[in-house]
């Protein structure tokens, strides 16, 4: 990863999306992969707020998702929450972000590191996202706001050819989590691996994720 030294070039900044219902290690993971391969300065996790995918689907509030999230990266000095989403009123479409990102208005959402250097943005993305987006609102406008950095798991690998000029690809190496099965756990009282102490005592204190299925 940079290390922010060089100030003669902009500075790179991944966005990394998602509802994190709950965040986990593997989403750690995703943001440590992309910062390497991109050589990005800094990590921006962007907590959805109302996603359009996921109307209705999302387990804990918005405000919880944003604390857990912010108690994941605790420690990590590269990487910080964003709440952009979240006040922003109606369903949530990642091209509408990252043009609020990219406007000067949008730059108080910015880590405070940037200071007025000019910001290039690299959208962070898993391979089977990456893969549908085609699907999203405006996706032909996102290479022109920020490229993409596809994290891939082994036998995930896609070819740069099948993605937007400029694309960076990063591997990962295996995480065996997902949400879904931590929510199922959850819901049963048990605190599955892969999640955290820091984001644990959240989800305890909380209350979260109790009797749902």
């Amino acid at each position: 990863m940079s290390t922010g030294a060089d100030r003669s070039r902009a500075f790179r900044l991944g966005i990394l999306g998602g509802t994190f219902d709950p965040p986990h290690v593997g989403h750690l993971a995703a943001a440590k992969a992309a910062a390497k391969a991109a050589e990005l300065d800094h990590v921006l996790f962007v907590v959805a707020g109302d996603p359009w995918q996921k109307h209705g689907q999302v387990s804990a509030s918005a405000e919880d998702r944003l604390e857990m999230v912010e108690a994941l990266i605790r420690g990590e000095d590269k990487m910080s929450a964003s709440r952009v989403e979240i006040d922003r009123q109606g369903p949530t479409y990642t091209v509408e972000t990252l043009e609020d990102l990219s406007s000067p208005e949008g730059r108080r959402h910015l880590p405070d590191e940037i200071g007025g250097r000019g910001v290039d943005m690299y959208l962070v993305a898993g391979a089977d996202t990456a893969a549908n987006l085609h699907t999203w609102r405006r996706w032909t406008e996102i290479p022109r706001l920020a490229r993409l950095v596809v994290v891939t798991r082994p036998g995930e690998r896609k070819s740069e050819a099948d993605l937007p000029p400029g694309s960076v690809l990063a591997d990962m190496s295996p995480v065996p989590v997902a949400s879904t099965d931590l929510r199922r756990a959850l819901a049963k009282g048990e605190m599955p691996r892969g999640i955290p102490e820091e984001v644990a005592d959240v989800i305890r204190r909380r209350g979260l994720y109790r009797d749902r299925t």
